[in-house]
């Protein structure tokens, strides 16, 4: 297994490389907006099977180049980080395996996958998805990731490897080398302790992204399908709780004006949902588009 690399700064002044394991549906497409405020964009990689040439060219640099490198991002497994020559801060964002499922399947019915190839009868439903993702050994991709133990066929939307026996064990063992081992519900939270850990200088405010699909299917699963979701995905529940567990136990140790640093970040997150709102309702789609491009965002 590997082991942490301690968070501190090897040097005054020195700050960690961000290494962040990104699950997907785990609120991380806003995670890495924020991350793109903090990094010049030719300080941050991405790896993962969402960023093979991109993982390739990162492995194959020289230690001083890796050096230069101010965060590692991506749909990667464990391990990555040990490619770095320096002090990194490591970081992933888990989340409940059910509430995971539903929204994976909920953004692959309405707008599919620009990376991952699916049959079309793995999303004719949900039922048909989820032994879809039994089936290919899919399903518990939280625990593959944190274990070490993803393999490279998930880009080509082929069978898994199976989890060996010890995956989930090796992935709880993963976990406790997080300095960050964040979960969904305690979003705001993460956030602040990147911006502590990272030397954050820039603004951490953010509207969630990808949160729903305009125009998707509704769906209401039966308490027994998610009976059926959570007891396949026991692994992920398992590995789930033990987050949860562990986040709790970081931000107690923040100290008393974590709880006031959080409050100001709320207001302020609400503030810019607010004013987005206004914003979309008083400027069409197609002028909103031309005043990005004009700001060249």
């Amino acid at each position: 297994m590997s082991q942490a690399n301690p968070s501190t700064p090897s040097r005054a002044g020195e700050q960690p490389t961000a290494v962040f394991i990104h699950v997907p549906k785990t609120g991380g497409s806003t995670i890495n907006g924020i991350i793109n405020r903090q990094y010049p964009r030719n300080r941050i990689v991405g790896v993962g099977f969402n960023h093979l040439a991109s993982q390739e060219r990162f492995l194959a640099m020289s230690p001083q180049e890796k050096a230069g490198v101010q965060c590692l991002r991506g749909h990667v497994a464990f391990g990555i980080q040990d490619a770095l020559p320096g002090p990194y801060c490591l970081v992933t964002l888990l989340r409940d395996p059910v509430a995971r499922f539903l929204s994976e399947y909920k953004h692959l019915a309405g707008r599919g996958s620009r990376v991952v190839t699916y049959p079309p009868e793995a999303l004719a439903s949900l039922e048909a998805h989820l032994e879809y993702r039994v089936a290919s050994n899919s399903l518990n991709l939280q625990t593959a990731q944190i274990s070490g133990y993803l393999s490279a066929n998930i880009i080509e939307g082929k069978r898994l490897d199976p989890l060996p026996d010890d995956a989930l064990a090796r992935a709880l063992a993963n976990l406790e080398a997080f300095d960050i081992p964040g979960v969904l519900d305690r979003f705001d939270e993460c956030l602040l302790l990147m911006k502590r850990r990272l030397g954050w200088r820039k603004p951490v405010v953010s509207i969630r992204k990808n949160m729903a699909v305009k125009g998707a299917r509704k769906f209401t699963p039966s308490t027994q399908l998610r009976e059926e979701i959570a007891r396949q995905a026991a692994p992920d529940l398992a590995l789930y709780r033990r987050a949860l567990e562990l986040i709790d136990q970081r931000i107690a140790a923040e100290g008393d004006d974590f709880a006031g640093e959080l409050a100001r970040l709320r207001r302020a997150n609400h503030l810019l949902f607010r004013t987005q709102k206004v914003y979309e309702a008083v400027l069409p789609k197609n002028l909103r588009r031309v005043g990005r491009k004009l700001l060249g965002r």
